[in-house]
């Protein structure tokens, strides 16, 4: 299971309000994540996936995948899952402009919010436990490992560091 999945997973498993969702992004990581819902979480209604990129419904890898409109017709799901994080940005402010009544209902899963809060919070304190604990939770966050690379020690560490948040940057 990828880290954005268990991300995922740990939510939703934290979450039994959850009754019903919406996938946006038809590529890779929302295919895993459709997955995972069905198998994992058999109690929460995939009411869809929705794609930026299609103009009609339309199958993709055997699943059925909507333009953004669908959710004009849409009840309201208790969740809206953004499953890119290359494109977040972008998906996060067409539900802005678009579906602003939604905006409380969106997953990111960069979470690159609650990350930079965590990381003010454990750099004020200059509390390396609390920053070791951020690495554990967020482990695919670059500004993390930035701010590792930042106080290492050694070149080697330095170096390390820069290199795995450099790796996910390129990847973001």
């Amino acid at each position: 299971m990828s880290l954005l999945t268990q991300r995922v997973s740990r939510f939703l498993t934290s979450r039994p309000d959850i009754k019903s969702a919406v996938i946006w992004g038809a590529g890779q990581v929302g295919d895993q994540l459709a997955t995972l819902i069905e198998q994992q979480f058999p109690d929460i209604e995939l009411r869809g996936i929705v794609d930026s990129s299609i103009n009609e419904r339309k199958s993709v890898d055997g699943r059925e995948v909507y333009p953004v409109s669908f959710l004009e017709g849409e009840e309201k799901p208790d969740l809206i899952v953004i499953a890119s994080i290359a494109f977040e940005r972008k998906i996060f402010d067409i539900i802005s402009e678009r579906y602003p009544s939604l905006i409380g209902l969106v997953f990111r899963l960069s979470q690159s919010e609650i990350v930079g809060a965590k990381l003010a919070d454990a750099l004020s304190q200059d509390d390396e436990t609390l920053l070791t604990e951020l690495l554990f939770e967020f482990p695919d966050s670059a500004e993390v490992w930035d701010e590792f690379a930042r106080r290492a020690d050694t070149q080697n560490l330095k170096a390390l560091y820069s290199d795995c948040a450099r790796c996910l940057k390129d990847d973001g």
